[in-house]
C-alpha cells in the first residue's frame, strides 16, 4: 500500500516469520531432474521446493534497496489482513498465513530440509539460486 511516507507491506506475520520462495519457472524443473537423476538415494525423502528463507523484514529491506523507496513493514490482525483480499480468497489467505506464522511453513525442521534439497537441485545445475533482490 502507498502512503506520503513511502510503501507499506501488511500482513498477518510476524516480522521474522520465514517464507520459502521459488522460482517456479526456472527451478521447478532443475528439483525434479534432480530427484530423477538422484533417486536411488532419494527414496523415502521429502524434497523441499524452495530456493530460500524470506522474512517480512527481509522482503522489505530489500523492496528498498532496489527501489530507494521508503519501505516499512505493519503486522495487522487476522482479521484486518482478510479484509484486504478478495472475498472469495480472503479466508482461505488469512488462514493459510495463520498456519505459516504459527507453526512454520514446512514444519519443525524446514530450514534444514530446505537446505538439504538445494543439493538435489543443485546437482543439475550450477545457476545462482532465487534471492529476494533477483525476485
Amino acid at each position: 500500500m502507498q502512503s506520503d511516507e513511502g510503501s507499506i507491506l501488511y500482513w498477518n506475520l510476524n516480522p521474522d516469520t520465514k517464507i520459502p520462495l521459488l522460482d517456479v519457472a526456472d527451478d521447478t524443473g532443475k528439483f525434479v531432474a534432480g530427484i530423477i537423476l538422484n533417486q536411488a538415494e532419494l527414496v523415502g525423502k521429502d524434497i523441499y521446493g524452495a530456493t530460500g528463507w524470506y522474512t517480512p523484514s527481509d522482503m522489505v529491506n530489500t523492496i528498498q534497496e532496489v527501489t530507494g523507496q521508503k519501505t516499512t513493514y505493519q503486522q495487522v490482525s487476522d482479521e484486518t489482513f482478510q479484509s484486504f483480499l478478495p472475498e472469495a480468497i480472503a479466508e482461505e489467505l488469512k488462514e493459510t498465513f495463520m498456519l505459516i506464522r504459527d507453526y512454520a511453513y514446512y514444519g519443525p525442521g524446514g530450514d534444514k530440509n530446505v537446505a538439504e534439497s538445494l543439493k538435489v537441485r543443485a546437482t543439475v545445475s550450477s545457476r545462482r539460486n532465487l534471492t529476494r533482490e533477483s525476485y
